[in-house]
């Protein structure tokens, strides 16, 4: 944060309104370092030259413009900082069948000692019910729980190399950003994607 000095932006687009080149590569960083801008009122006269920057849009929040600090002519700028979060990360239990985790001995011993004459006695229906009945008792017994999360982490293609990969989650991050196909920093993103995964796949 602090006074960067650029009157010529319109924050509202994210565009120069000059072709100063200092301003165009005040811009273009901003761009490539996923810098989110929350200062939009004017804090000296007309212009924002105030600026707040993050690189999370959920960092920054209930930013005001308000008066001037004694002699000063930029008005103050306040604004919350959210310096911690709690990420929920949904989680369920399933049975963990895979390998050898489940105590199939002590199942096998538990099945050997039923009488299977008497048990199969009842009518079919109520046989089934037993048998259910049996068979989850085993498993809770014998079969231990895993967590897994509910969530998927993007997985990476075998063909595809880690810079095409990276290439492609900075052209959806640009977009998930500016919401706006047509924009230059979109168009950059895609096409450079573009490029690199076209030579991956060919490769």
């Amino acid at each position: 944060m602090g006074d960067f000095n650029y009157p010529d932006i319109d924050w509202s687009t994210f565009m120069p309104c000059s072709s100063d080149p200092d301003t165009v590569d005040f811009v273009r960083t901003i761009e490539d370092c996923f810098y989110i801008q929350h200062v939009f009122s004017p804090t000296r006269g007309d212009a924002v030259l105030d600026l707040v920057l993050s690189t999370d849009p959920d960092l920054v929040s209930n930013v005001n413009v308000i008066d001037q600090l004694g002699n000063s002519d930029h008005n103050m700028i306040t604004f919350n900082i959210h310096l911690a979060c709690e990420v929920y990360v949904s989680k369920r239990k399933i049975k963990d069948y895979i390998g050898l985790r489940g105590d199939h001995e002590s199942m096998r011993t538990v099945l050997a000692d039923i009488n299977w004459d008497n048990f199969m006695l009842a009518p079919v229906n109520d046989y089934w019910d037993h048998f259910k009945v049996l068979l989850f008792k085993l498993l809770d017994d014998y079969v231990p729980l895993k967590d897994i999360a509910a969530h998927k982490t993007a997985r990476k293609p075998i063909w595809m190399t880690h810079k095409a990969f990276r290439l492609v989650q900075r052209k959806n991050k640009v977009f998930s950003k500016y919401k706006d196909t047509n924009h230059p920093a979109v168009k950059s993103a895609r096409k450079a994607a573009k490029a690199e995964v076209k030579k991956a796949r060919r490769n």
